[in-house]
């Protein structure tokens, strides 16, 4: 499930949102084959028993299921972190 698009992130106009931080190999299935999520940080946001990734930057945006998500989490590969939206 690819979510990239050039529109601003779903969640920005919530004033904070949550954000992780890809630290390492971190893998994804787009329409065609599986993809190395690049490292940095994301606005991610949890609907549907999936996890949306977002990055400002490149405007690139990428799914993980709720339990590949928290596998990352617990092996280190992903940090949650909060911080302010910036105007």
């Amino acid at each position: 499930m690819s979510l990239a698009s050039n529109a601003p992130s779903p969640i920005a106009a919530l004033g904070v949102v949550a954000r992780a931080v890809i630290k390492d190999a971190v893998y994804y299935a787009d329409e065609t084959d599986f993809r190395r999520a690049p490292c940095g940080e994301y606005d991610i946001e949890h609907r549907n028993g999936r996890v949306g990734f977002y990055n400002r930057a490149s405007h690139d945006g990428f799914a993980l299921s709720l339990d590949v998500f928290l596998q990352h989490i617990h092996e280190g590969r992903i940090s949650l972190v909060e911080r302010p939206v910036a105007a």
